[in-house]
């Protein structure tokens, strides 16, 4: 009996166009699940940053109960102007010979009202990086305060506050409305026209972390036009998502004109500065 023939082991293997066919529809996959990644990724940043902001507006609701409705006289960041990093004083220093003083940063003024695990962790904007004008940085010893030479505290969220008069005249191209009227800094908000559901105190530093698109000053400057996604805070502790499509509609998401007890009036003209900041308790 003749014995039976050694067995033959066949390998399979995809041939090259069932390769192919595999690859395109990996491809096809990833080209349709991409989008909704990434509308699901920017959707969360939204809520994180939105998030940051209403702690941000809660912190100054805390603020405004102990100093009896008077929001923080702070700069927004203690990179320059009137901050100690940039005058190389302590705050409540006369700058020169005028009323000028120098000012804390707005994250001094707060840091007792926020819990930080991470130094920063609320004034930063998840969307922020690699986006034009994201400025954000907080180093030193004492980034907050400003004191020493390497501090420094550049928040992603605007605070309010225009020590200075912005002479840009409503109804320009780039300014529909009196930028310097917006300021929120060292205001009584009993004796303001603005309800405090209305002041905005903080704004995202770039209205365009959400969006991708260039910064709104230079699309206005060239005429064009982009929806952007920014969140606002406000003084009585609430923060919301705005959206808008250009300078004008910007400017419009943003406080009317408030009444100033201090330094300058009302702010309708160019102030005269009779009278230093108060940087006691009221």
């Amino acid at each position: 009996m003749m014995p039976a023939p050694p067995r033959t082991r066949t390998r399979s293997a995809f041939t090259l166009i069932e390769l192919l066919v595999v690859i395109s529809v990996i491809a096809l996959l990833v080209g349709i699940l991409l989008p909704a990644l990434g509308a699901a990724r920017g959707a969360a940043q939204v809520s994180a940053c939105l998030s940051n902001s209403r702690q941000l507006a809660l912190a100054t609701n805390s603020y405004l109960a102990d100093f009896k409705d008077v929001t923080p006289n702070a700069a927004y960041n203690n990179k320059a102007g009137l901050s100690p990093k940039g005058q190389g004083a302590a705050p409540g220093t006369l700058i020169g010979t005028g009323p000028n003083r120098v000012i804390p940063s707005i994250g001094e003024a707060l840091s007792p009202y926020l819990s930080d695990i991470q130094p920063g962790q609320f004034w930063a904007c998840p969307a922020a990086d690699g986006v034009a004008d994201n400025a954000f940085a907080i180093e030193g010893s004492d980034p907050y305060s400003g004191f020493a030479a390497d501090d420094l505290f550049v928040p992603n969220y605007f605070y309010m506050q225009t020590y200075a008069w912005i002479d840009i005249p409503a109804n320009s191209s780039w300014f529909p409305q009196v930028w310097s009227t917006r300021n929120a800094a060292n205001v009584d908000l009993g004796k303001i026209n603005v309800a405090p559901t209305e002041l905005v105190l903080f704004v995202e530093e770039s209205t365009s972390h959400h969006s991708g698109s260039e910064d709104i000053y230079t699309r206005a400057a060239a005429g064009r036009k982009a929806t952007d996604t920014s969140n606002f805070a406000f003084a009585d502790g609430h923060a919301a998502t705005q959206r808008f499509d250009d300078l004008d509609g910007y400017l419009r998401s943003l406080h009317g004109k408030v009444v100033q007890t201090q330094p300058a009036g009302q702010w309708t003209s160019k102030p005269a500065w009779t009278s230093p900041l108060n940087f006691d308790k009221p």
